[in-house]
């Protein structure tokens, strides 16, 4: 018999593959698979929330062996973490930020523009340092290209700058933080946190800010120290957000090397007070990943350099009464924080 001639595509001249289509039998078969598959977890999960004990740890074992299926074979992640290229993980809430449409005018942070307004009422100058997200210094880690300039959610420049107008002294460290990824990694692979160089250059940006803007608040002369390396080791708290059970199992562990200080206190009547969150208390923080009593973060490098005692407080709830004879604040925050 003579087999039947496939249709011609006019446009192409060319032979025209028709498209496989599935028999019932076999998306019968896949369908199945696909709810035995989805049904396994969910009901590990629901006897999880039910009942303790060993259901508990059932329900961590499927879905750590279930991640490490999306992860190995699939490549995906899960559970708010985004797997980007060369094992790189990006928080979802900060890829969502960077796709969400920003007005020049939207609003920042009411609890930062909250603060900054009762510093105002006191007279005392706010100097806010602004750290880019990863998202913004790494884009090739998510999709594959060639990048000549950070790449900053919608709005953020006449964000900050309506902030400036408000009196706020803003610190924008994208476009240096750009420059230092070519020499130095400024974030680790798979944890939200600046690495240590890129820590210790935004003490050195925002020590020359202030040494320019408040010359008579900072010291003359170094003070005695002394100091000691430690290698820390961690998996990084997004490859936590995927594995929770076993993270160092699931892309190994990342090593960070800092210097700890010791010979610098604090001083409740300096009149500098530093406030910030976890990116400046990182590397000082025990209950922190990549963390350690050790006196190696953000403050420690600060007080170093401005050669004078600092005082210190935890954003997002400061404590207003030390406030108290303070001449200047600065604050350290992601760009998440203070642009939403």
């Amino acid at each position: 018999m003579k087999p039947t001639a496939q249709p011609i595509d006019a446009s192409k001249r060319t032979e025209v593959i028709p498209e496989r289509t599935l028999t019932a039998p076999e998306a019968s078969l896949i369908t199945r698979v696909f709810l035995v598959l989805l049904l396994v977890p969910m009901l590990f999960e629901i006897s999880a929330w039910l009942t303790p004990g060993k259901t508990n740890l059932l329900a961590v074992w499927t879905r750590t062996g279930m991640q490490r299926v999306l992860t190995w074979t699939l490549r995906q992640g899960g559970n708010g973490a985004f797997l980007g290229n060369e094992g790189w993980l990006f928080d979802q809430r900060e890829l969502e930020r960077m796709l969400a449409h920003r007005s020049a005018d939207a609003t920042a942070s009411e609890a930062v523009t909250t603060f900054a307004a009762e510093l105002k009422k006191r007279g005392i100058p706010l100097v806010l340092v602004a750290v880019p997200s990863r998202a913004t210094l790494y884009p090739e880690k998510i999709r594959e290209g060639r990048y000549w300039d950070p790449i900053r959610a919608t709005g953020e420049k006449a964000r900050l700058d309506a902030l400036r107008k408000t009196g706020i002294d803003v610190l924008d460290l994208t476009d240096p933080f750009w420059k230092l990824r070519d020499r130095k990694q400024v974030y680790f692979r798979r944890d939200s946190h600046w690495t240590p160089e890129a820590m210790k250059q935004a003490a050195l940006l925002t020590e020359k800010h202030l040494r320019e803007k408040f010359p008579a608040l900072l010291g003359t002369e170094t003070p005695l120290i002394s100091a000691t390396i430690l290698t820390h080791l961690d998996a990084g708290d997004l490859t936590r957000k995927l594995d929770p059970r076993s993270p160092d199992k699931l892309f190994g562990l990342e090593q960070a090397e800092v210097v700890s200080i010791s010979g610098i206190e604090l001083d409740a009547k300096s009149p500098i007070l530093l406030v910030g969150g976890d990116l400046m208390w990182i590397y000082d923080d025990d209950t922190q990943h990549f963390g350690g009593d050790s006196s190696a973060g953000f403050v420690s490098q600060m007080a170093l350099l401005a050669q004078k005692p600092l005082d210190v407080e935890v954003w997002p709830n400061p404590n207003l009464a030390k406030l108290d004879g303070k001449k200047l604040v600065v604050l350290v925050l992601p760009m998440s924080e203070v642009l939403p």
